[in-house]
């Protein structure tokens, strides 16, 4: 095998069999070169040795036929970047079940696919959650059927987790999602109850969702940069969030109470120019900077014993601003 690779210092520079179909690195190659298998078009299968520490984003270019990629078990980091030039539907990653390689790969979101075991167990994953999602929406669509301006969501956040929206008139909520949507599936219901009724304060509704032990969840920053947070027919609307909230997008808003956010981030409402008045809940310590800067009809806003820092600007430009409780 030695003799149709060119290696010269450590570094793997070409093949001169362009028709090889199997190729295994022999150990001391440290970097393997964007032109080590231009041409190879028939390479199938290609065994990594544990000393290469450097793969050229080119080195596998027209390798149209290259399935098979086997890594010894010695990596501690495999790059995604190594085999960006390959297709990235036709090939498999080889590598031993719990070796640093294997852990390695399992991390990277773009290598992990091509591992058959932790595919297969991905595929799996998502099959169930969507049939546990089909089951949630299903139950939920009976629950909202007869409410009107009433909507259900479920959607990820950074990390990967399920974050549910269930929105009723002018009550928004935000909630973490447990694995057994069976046991939540009763807590919603609750809370839902409490959203249709009129009479309920946010504070009540809030001891509500805290009695049956319904987590809120922080609105994710991909989700509050595309969707729109509509007010009722009044202009009113409570969000339950945990967390910091940042700027999202509101329809129709003039009146917020707000329920379990820490932090009311930088310029959350700046440009609100229809917000005339803001409850702002004991559990926040912190208004950013430019929080409600311009908000031209903002004319009241009750802040908190809680909180011990105000940013620069927070109310700037808040011309009507006549009452601060």
């Amino acid at each position: 095998m030695a003799d149709i690779l060119q290696i010269e210092g450590g570094v793997l520079k070409g093949c001169s069999d362009k028709d090889v179909t199997s190729v295994a690195i022999p150990d001391g190659v440290r970097d393997i070169a964007w032109t080590a298998f231009r041409k190879c078009t028939h390479l199938q299968s290609l065994t990594i040795p544990k000393s290469v520490r450097h793969i050229s984003k080119k080195a596998f270019i027209k390798c149209t036929s290259l399935s098979k990629i086997v890594l010894s078990d010695d990596f501690e980091k495999v790059p995604s970047e190594w085999f960006v030039s390959l297709n990235e539907a036709n090939y498999e990653i080889v590598c031993t079940k719990d070796s640093s390689t294997y852990k390695s790969v399992r991390r990277s979101p773009h290598l992990r696919t091509h591992v058959k075991e932790i595919a297969l167990q991905i595929a799996k994953e998502k099959k169930v959650s969507e049939l546990k999602e089909a089951g949630m929406k299903a139950l939920l669509g009976t629950l909202l059927e007869n409410v009107g301006d009433s909507s259900f969501e479920i959607f990820q956040n950074k990390k990967g987790s399920d974050v549910a929206l269930f929105k009723m008139g002018k009550n928004a909520g935000f909630f973490k999602l447990c694995s057994n949507h069976s046991r939540w599936l009763p807590k919603i219901q609750k809370v839902a109850e409490s959203f249709a009724d009129s009479s309920k304060s946010g504070a009540e509704i809030l001891a509500v969702i805290e009695a049956q032990k319904l987590p809120l969840a922080e609105i994710p920053q991909w989700w509050r940069m595309k969707t729109v947070l509509k007010a009722d027919s009044e202009g009113s609307l409570r969000v339950f969030a945990s967390g910091t909230l940042f700027k999202c997008k509101y329809d129709g808003l003039k009146n917020l109470e707000l329920f379990g956010v820490t932090e009311i981030g930088a310029g959350a409402f700046l440009g609100c120019t229809a917000l005339s008045s803001v409850e702002i809940p004991s559990s926040v310590t912190e208004i950013g900077a430019r929080a409600f800067l311009v908000c031209t009809a903002l004319s009241w806003v009750e802040i908190p014993s809680s909180v011990t820092e105000i940013g620069e600007r927070a109310f700037l430009g808040c011309t009507a601003l006549s009452s601060v409780e």
